[in-house]
């Protein structure tokens, strides 16, 4: 078996069900009911990648922190430059970056308008 140029790994079987589109945007967030910032990185109709303002909270050892954000963790957004609002979801991933956290979220029951205005959306990116 033949492996990649990275570490001999055969490369990773894309995951996502939907196709996704980097947009650029403001995001109004809260994950667990607590408010911060975020930019949207890319969205699918899936749901959303966006690098989070996520406050950092000591861990078990008082010389690192971390993130307050855990996989699982519900989460509600607005993105007025998408008109997309009260989107509902769950992290799925979290990871520090060099300017903010990382936050995945896989969006939950979506109302029918919502995945039309996301189409349109890369139907505008293409």
């Amino acid at each position: 078996m033949m492996g990649s140029a990275r570490g001999g790994k055969p490369p990773e079987k894309e995951r996502r069900r939907f196709p996704r589109t980097k947009v650029v945007a403001s995001v109004r967030v809260f994950i667990n009911d607590e408010g911060c910032r975020a930019t949207l990185v890319d969205i699918s109709i899936g749901g959303a990648l966006m690098v989070a303002e996520i406050d950092l909270v000591p861990s078990g050892n008082e010389d690192t922190v971390t993130p307050r954000v855990e996989v699982g963790d519900p989460v509600s957004m607005d993105i007025p430059r998408l008109r997309l609002y009260n989107l509902r979801g769950r992290v799925v991933r979290t990871n520090a970056s060099g300017i903010g956290h990382h936050v995945a979220v896989e969006f939950e029951k979506l109302e029918p308008a919502v995945p039309l205005r996301i189409i349109e959306r890369f139907a505008k990116a293409r």
